[in-house]
């Protein structure tokens, strides 16, 4: 749009040419993602107070599960982008008991292999030949051919060599290119390890300078070479950009990988021999206590495709099972982005759900675990108990390439409040190291009046008590309810407001949240505009999530003798 008002001479700074990109590292913005990545986890189970976890000497703790040995900062598709730097669960959990002071031994074991796909490379595994850094180096000509003299070139941190972000300009003028990329191999283990490759155009991987995986129109291949430990291995994928248009084509499958921009991506697994889940068990039995990290990762959850089930990958819910079985001292943690179903909810004492937290996560995870920071997240959506419960499942896949949104205006919490569904876990649910009590919920004036331009409000408080011995904060929920038969059917609660506040233990605040026009309005299809049912009784509810009893007020709202159109709304006269 800048470049646009620039050529067509309507911009007001003709001279300002756009700085080169950069990537902004300072302490402050690390310390608000940390932050932000601590008071988003969900404390969603904590039994006999396992948490926050009180390290003594002489403890044996042990690390386990497939997330717990790496970084997954984010999600698949646009959102996964490089981080500064990484953290690792196990890495900064060992940190925190160190820091503490005590002498505790602090163990690992991954349990299984979670990947969905034939994973990316790890860093630790490539070497750029030209900087020495951890990584690939990729260059660009600008023909098919990979002739004369190399166009552009620059470092990749990972295995996933997209060709769409920074480009030249001489590269993205339509025309198509070719590229290559390198880098030096020296696995950690000797055997039969395994390659993918997924290209969006014609690819070709090379090893020592014999080619292991061609596809001239394909979109994966995968391949299990004998490798020796430590010794070097020369990588290259050479590769042209894709047709201007995509080949059509169809797959299903654990080693396949769909790409929709220019570019390949290169997995690389060493051969496992080990039995994974055995060791993780054996570990877990002469430990103190366990902290179990699972979850999904880039792979399971993406855009471009569905979710398999709500089932953690593979076989994670037998690992976290059979280490219950020998130690249910236990903490899980779990890392996605959606609900999962949790079979073995009754086994463990303490669960907490934290997303994915960008580079902090692992410091972010351990300010929680220990203390340092009191979880006051609350959940965006609701868990299921079961994958049926969920509004969409009586109309997904759908028909004839066809999906009716069958839920209408009862989405998310509000589907399970009509048909009076039990959760596993209701929106808005979230537990703290600390007790609150609310009372004496309140509202500015028990009548809502608006004015011809929209304009009026109300204000609702509740006070909230820290009963315990520890400060923490608590977000504090308002929901409205009708409490007079609605002209149109409406949810039986919705979300208003909210407020975090801080509180201190026996200390007493006040939340408080604005209503106005937008809390007690409705879409009605047939008059085409957003209306308000005058003299409509409401009640709003102070509440700890959406299925909390919580402590209520109620009001009114303004009772014209005939319709009264406001700017963006219509008070109907009942």
């Amino acid at each position: 749009m800048l470049q646009l008002l620039h050529r067509v001479g309507k911009s007001t700074k003709p001279d300002w040419k756009e700085p080169a990109e950069e990537a902004v590292d300072l302490p402050e913005h690390r310390e608000i993602m940390r932050r932000a990545g601590a008071e988003g986890i969900v404390l969603l189970k904590n039994e006999q107070s396992i948490l926050p976890l009180k390290p003594e000497n002489g403890m044996r703790i042990a690390v386990l599960g497939p997330n717990a040995g790496r970084s997954v900062q984010s999600g698949g598709g646009s959102s996964d982008l490089l981080p500064h730097y990484r953290t690792v669960p196990f890495n900064a959990i060992k940190q925190a008991v160190e820091d503490s002071g005590v002498e505790a031994e602090v163990s690992y074991a991954p349990g299984m292999q979670g990947h969905r796909y034939i994973p990316l490379m790890d860093p630790s595994v490539m070497r750029n030949p030209v900087t020495g850094e951890s990584g690939w180096v990729l260059s660009f000509w600008a023909n098919m051919d990979h002739a004369g003299e190399v166009g552009y070139e620059e470092h990749r941190k990972s295995s996933i060599l997209v060709c769409y972000d920074t480009l030249p300009d001489t590269l993205t003028t339509g025309e198509r290119y070719s590229y290559r990329g390198r880098t030096i191999l020296t696995p950690k283990t000797s055997g039969n390890h395994w390659f993918s490759l997924s290209s969006c155009g014609p690819g070709r991987l090379w090893l020592n300078g014999k080619v292991i995986l061609d596809i001239p129109r394909r979109w994966w291949s995968s391949k299990s070479p004998l490798f020796m430990t430590g010794k070097e291995y020369e990588l290259i994928l050479d590769s042209i950009s894709r047709e201007p248009e995509p080949y059509e084509f169809s797959f299903t499958g654990d080693l396949l990988r769909e790409e929709i921009q220019d570019g390949g991506r290169i997995g690389f697994l060493e051969e496992e021999t080990r039995d994974l889940m055995k060791e993780a068990v054996d570990l877990a039995e002469k430990s103190d206590l366990v902290v179990m990290v699972v979850g999904k990762d880039r792979e399971w959850e993406s855009e471009t495709s569905d979710m398999v089930s709500m089932n953690l990958p593979k076989e994670t819910d037998e690992l976290i099972a059979n280490v219950a079985k020998v130690n249910p001292n236990m903490v899980v943690v779990n890392q996605t982005g959606s609900p999962i179903a949790m079979p073995w909810l009754d086994q463990v004492p303490a669960i907490i759900q934290t997303w994915y937290q960008g580079q902090e996560q692992a410091n972010a995870l351990t300010d929680v675990l220990f203390g340092r920071v009191n979880p006051c997240g609350k959940l965006p959506i609701t868990f299921p108990r079961v994958y049926e419960q969920n509004p969409s499942y009586l109309d997904y896949p759908g028909h004839n390439d066809r999906v009716v949104y069958g839920e209408g205006i009862f989405a998310g919490y509000r589907w399970w409040d009509r048909l009076k569904i039990e959760p596993l876990f209701p929106f808005g649910f979230g537990g703290s190291y600390s007790t609150f009590e609310y009372s004496n919920a309140r509202v500015s004036s028990t009548s809502l009046q608006f004015s011809e331009d929209g304009t009026g409000s109300i204000e609702v408080h509740v006070d909230v008590t820290n009963t315990s011995a520890v400060a923490g904060k608590e977000v504090v929920q308002f929901y409205v309810s009708p409490k007079t038969a609605p002209r149109l059917a409406r949810p039986q609660r919705e979300l208003k407001g909210w407020d975090k506040v801080q509180v201190q233990p026996s200390e007493t605040v006040t939340a408080s949240a604005t209503l106005d026009w937008v809390s007690v309005a409705y879409w009605d299809d047939k008059r085409h505009e957003w209306a308000v049912d005058g003299g409509a009784v409401f009640e709003v509810i102070a509440a700890k999530h959406s299925r909390d009893v919580g402590v209520a007020a109620e009001f009114s709202v303004g009772n014209p003798s005939a319709d009264f159109k406001a700017s963006r709304f219509t008070v109907v006269a009942i």
